[in-house]
């Protein structure tokens, strides 16, 4: 019995063998130019997975948040994808334009947002924590995310801001919040200890 399967095993090798050989020997000159190593097969993938085509802006590995948002074209890219980590900048982010971000699990922001994009379609920011540190000055009215033209929408958000207020939108801005928390955020003039899950 034990003979009898291993000769079926042979006889199965054997024939994958033929099989093999006689595919190297019939590939010609041209179907040989599509085979790739498995070395060329990755270099092509990594090539794909950073350029354009792949439609992401990678933060911090393309570029720092400030400048990822400020290269952002919708119609060049399909998102921003945060790593996760703490990223700052200095002053307010000014958003002029239709942008989407998406950050991975613990991808800090920490900073102040200004929300004015005229377009049709909303803003999106997803899986971020929030954070507005140290204190503001009159000019800038405590506030971390400005929405006062435009939509921007926030899901799946933690936002703290104990100097200031988190979300605040005025004129025609519209802010929508999704599975959002806020906490320890600024009340008038003085500060509240409250939050909340939307």
């Amino acid at each position: 019995e034990k003979a009898k399967n291993e000769n079926k095993l042979d006889a199965f090798f054997s024939k994958v063998k033929d099989m093999r050989d006689s595919d190297d020997e019939s590939v010609d000159e041209n179907k040989a130019k599509q085979h790739q190593s498995p070395k060329q097969v990755m270099s092509a993938l990594d090539d794909l997975l950073t350029s354009k085509e792949a439609q992401v802006i990678h933060v911090p590995f393309d570029m720092a948040i400030d400048q990822a948002v400020a290269a952002f074209n919708h119609n060049e890219y399909s998102y921003i994808r945060v790593k996760n980590g703490m990223y700052t900048w200095e002053g307010t982010l000014e958003v002029t334009k239709e942008i989407h971000i998406v950050g991975e699990d613990n991808a800090k922001l920490v900073g102040r947002w200004h929300f004015r994009d005229r377009g049709v379609r909303p803003s999106t920011i997803k899986n971020c924590q929030m954070f507005l540190l140290g204190h503001t000055t009159a000019k800038e009215f405590n506030r971390m995310v400005y929405v006062t033209s435009g939509e921007l929408r926030l899901s799946d958000c933690a936002l703290l801001s104990p100097n200031a207020y988190a979300v605040w939108t005025a004129n025609k801005g519209v802010s929508v919040l999704a599975g959002c928390i806020l906490a320890g955020n600024a009340d008038g003039t003085r500060k509240a200890f409250g939050g909340a899950v939307v």
